[in-house]
C-alpha cells in the first residue's frame, strides 16, 4: 500500500467515524433493558388490567358509580366477562405493538415508544383505580391492593416467559436484566 492509499484509507475511516458520531447524536444513547421492560409491563397489567378492572367491578356493584368509558360501558352492558375480554385485548394488542418496537435491533425512538405504551397504560389504570377507590368502602381496599400486586407480578412473569427469560433458580439469579430488549430473543418465534 502506497503512502497516498494509506492516507486515503485513514481519511475514509475518519469520515465513517464522523458520520457514526453524528448518527449517535440523532438517536437515543440508551437501549431499553429487559428488566425495565418487565417492570413497566408488570405495572401496566397491575394498574390497568387489575386495579382499574377490579375497582370498576366493585364500584359498579356498590351502585354508587357509573362507567364513563363508552367502550368499557358497552362491554359491561353486554356482560362483565366481555369487559375482561376487551381489557385483555387492549393489553395484548398494545403489548404486541410495544414488543415489536422494542425488539428492533437499531437504536431509534422505537424503544422510547415501547416504554411509553405501558407507562401510559399504568397512568390510565392508576387514575381509574384512584377514582374508583373513592367509591368503595374501606374494607375492600386491602383486597384490591393485593389483587393489583398479584396480577402485576403475574403480568411481569408472563412478559418474562414470553421473552424467553429463565424463571428457575441459578439461571434467573445469574441473568443480566440490563440486556437490551432487542438482544433477548422471543423463544416462541424461533
Amino acid at each position: 500500500m502506497t503512502p497516498q492509499q494509506s492516507r486515503d484509507a485513514r481519511d475514509e475511516r475518519r469520515a465513517v467515524e464522523e458520520t457514526a458520531n453524528k448518527a449517535d447524536t440523532l438517536t437515543p444513547g440508551w437501549n431499553l433493558s429487559i428488566g425495565i421492560y418487565i417492570i413497566v409491563w408488570a405495572l401496566a397489567v397491575g394498574m390497568y388490567g387489575a386495579g382499574d378492572t377490579v375497582t370498576t367491578i366493585y364500584a359498579l356493584a356498590s351502585g354508587v358509580a357509573v362507567e364513563t368509558n363508552p367502550i368499557i360501558r358497552a362491554a359491561i352492558n353486554i356482560h362483565p366477562v366481555v369487559m375482561l375480554i376487551v381489557k385483555l385485548a387492549i393489553l395484548g394488542g398494545l403489548f404486541k405493538l410495544a414488543d415489536s418496537m422494542a425488539s428492533k435491533t437499531h437504536l431509534s425512538v422505537d424503544d422510547q415508544i415501547a416504554i411509553l405504551i405501558p407507562t401510559v397504560l399504568t397512568a390510565i389504570g392508576g387514575y381509574g383505580t384512584f377514582v374508583n377507590l373513592q367509591n368503595l368502602n374501606g374494607s375492600a381496599i386491602p383486597y384490591v391492593l393485593l389483587t393489583i400486586i398479584f396480577v402485576g407480578i403475574a403480568g411481569g412473569a408472563t412478559v418474562a416467559l414470553y421473552k424467553g427469560l429463565p424463571l428457575a433458580g441459578n439461571k434467573l439469579r445469574n441473568y443480566q436484566f440490563s440486556k437490551p430488549v432487542s438482544s433477548v430473543g422471543n423463544e416462541s418465534s424461533r
